[in-house]
């Protein structure tokens, strides 16, 4: 995945702190409930007695766990100091983005995993990986092993971060992508026991994602301007940019899965603090998410279209936008907009279309 390679390409730690965030998501007072007054940070024993395997090394995970003195942001890309954040009020949805409401069902997300192997939470996140593949490949002779690793693995997870005294913003990501993916197995696989874990927990992924919702830049200036226009626009760097780009998609991911979940369980629900009530920003436009190299990014800014989308609003993108500029992100909100039959024609060559037509 591009996130993936921009991230691994670093040698050093990059510089993010003249990054602006656009904030405009109102945040209430989050929760502390989860987190203890505890100076350190707690690491379950299942981590410190289990040796993953032989490129990690032990003595180096038990000396970062029991350096209690180090700070967590020597380890990421993004500066841990927030608290000169400007808090800005939240943007209401629109009625274009109101519309796109009317057409959506269901999703599924990317994931985004660039993880320093120094720290605990690399562990988890590579336990939550293993996770997802023996879920995915189980049999009915492996699916009771499955399904205890599936509890553990999430249970371990809960446990290790609600007793975090910090975490940077990248951390923030991880952990809410971990427990999103853990929270699709358990709520939607159908046992009863998973199924409780997955909804004990659903509080805790909402606080997670307003975290996730104060840190993101969602976009507010660029969002004003016409797609042609966005591309006369200074780019970011690349690097920057994925990171951004992957908060903004996991928030709207987690969100509509949410959603979907308890519309399952009750057609009728209304929730009163829906997350649907504000735009959720985040871009279209495969040229940049498919480039490998800062220099391939930045020639795609300005001469590949992208768009900016509110939450499920596609109109501007079908009126102007191809096939190709669809990334796998997309295609998927796009099968549920427009349906499955709509989308094949839509993702089509355009000599495949004429020939149809004729």
């Amino acid at each position: 995945m591009a996130g993936s390679a921009a991230v691994a390409s670093a040698e050093t730690p990059l510089d993010f702190t003249d990054l602006s965030f656009d904030m405009d998501y109102y945040v209430d007072d989050i929760s502390t409930n989860f987190h203890t007054n505890v100076p350190v940070e707690s690491t379950p024993n299942s981590i410190q007695n289990t040796i993953p395997g032989n490129d990690f090394s032990v003595d180096a995970l038990m000396n970062l766990i029991s350096n209690n003195n180090s700070s967590s942001s020597d380890h990421w890309l993004i500066s841990t100091e927030e608290d000169d954040l400007p808090e800005r009020p939240a943007t209401p949805a629109d009625e274009e983005v109101e519309k796109g409401y009317q057409k959506m069902m269901v999703c599924q997300f990317d994931t985004w995993h660039a993880y320093d192997s120094r720290t605990p939470l690399y562990y988890i996140m590579s336990r939550c990986f293993t996770t997802c593949v023996l879920y995915t490949s189980r049999t009915s002779a492996n699916t009771a092993m499955v399904m205890r690793s599936l509890s553990g693995n999430a249970r371990e997870l809960v446990d290790t971060e609600v007793c975090r005294v910090i975490s940077t913003p990248v951390e923030k990501l991880a952990r809410s992508q971990a427990l999103f993916l853990y929270q699709i197995m358990r709520l939607f696989d159908g046992d009863v026991t998973l199924r409780a874990q997955g909804e004990k927990d659903m509080v805790l992924l909402r606080t997670w994602l307003r975290e996730l919702c104060h840190i993101r830049d969602n976009l507010g200036d660029l969002a004003r301007l016409d797609h042609a226009s966005v591309r006369d626009q200074s780019p970011v760097e690349w690097e920057k940019w994925i990171f951004a780009e992957c908060i903004r998609r996991t928030i709207l991911m987690a969100y509509a899965v949410i959603g979907l979940y308890e519309l399952l369980k009750d057609p009728g629900f209304i929730d009163p603090d829906s997350a649907w009530a504000y735009a959720h920003r985040w871009t279209l436009g495969r040229s940049l998410w498919d480039a490998c190299s800062s220099a391939e990014f930045q020639r795609a800014w300005k001469d590949s279209p992208h768009f900016i989308i509110a939450n499920f609003a596609f109109e501007n993108f079908l009126e102007n936008g191809k096939g190709e500029d669809v990334d796998e992100f997309a295609e998927i909100l796009l099968n549920v907009s427009m349906g499955v039959d709509s989308m094949k024609e839509f993702m089509a060559p355009q000599e495949t279309r004429k020939t149809a037509t004729q």
